[in-house]
């Protein structure tokens, strides 16, 4: 239900993935497109009670699904995730039951785990360089334990909205 929930309520493209067990490190980014896909195609499952973690590694530190309903839950393949490009299911169409708002999506598969960061210190012309240079959509912030503590996207750099947040802050601290 939190994925959906997500974007009910923004119109972002792009979302970090962070790992929950492991104190909230970046594991990468997912696209809304994909997100959206996958509440479509209903890759859901349940948390299996006997996984056993094996060591404190990201990858190994994960929750295993196992079929819901006694049917078998597939992972989309890529394909499908693709071939609804580039008219993907608005969220508006999809209805995700009672039922289906406690089970879990394993995000893995389709997470990009290579996505460009900046850390928490680094300055805004650094950012809008990586901006220009690249030609990003959003930059995720991290801090020096590799946590997820913000995004920045395009909008945020340009120079009303910096004005804004300084104006903003600066009231705060008074």
């Amino acid at each position: 239900g939190t994925i959906y929930d997500i974007l009910q309520t923004c119109e972002h493209g792009c979302f970090p993935v962070v790992d929950t067990e492991d104190k909230d490190i970046l594991f990468g980014t997912i696209n809304r497109n994909t997100l959206t896909t996958l509440l479509q195609q209903r890759s859901f499952g349940m948390p299996s009670n006997n996984a056993i973690p094996l060591n404190n590694s990201i990858v190994q530190n994960h929750i295993a699904l196992e079929p819901s309903d006694a049917k078998y839950v597939p992972l989309v393949p890529y394909k499908i995730v693709e071939r609804e490009y580039p008219r993907f299911t608005p969220i508006e169409d999809i209805k995700v039951t009672d039922t289906e708002r406690d089970l879990y999506i394993d995000l893995r598969p389709y997470t990009n785990t290579a996505p460009h960061t900046v850390k928490e210190t680094t300055s805004i012309t650094r950012a809008y360089e990586l901006f220009r240079a690249i030609g990003l959509r959003i930059l995720i912030v991290t801090n020096k334990y590799n946590q997820c503590v913000g995004t920045i996207t395009r909008d945020d750099l340009i120079p009303e909205a910096l004005a804004q947040d300084m104006i903003t802050k600066g009231r705060k601290d008074v």
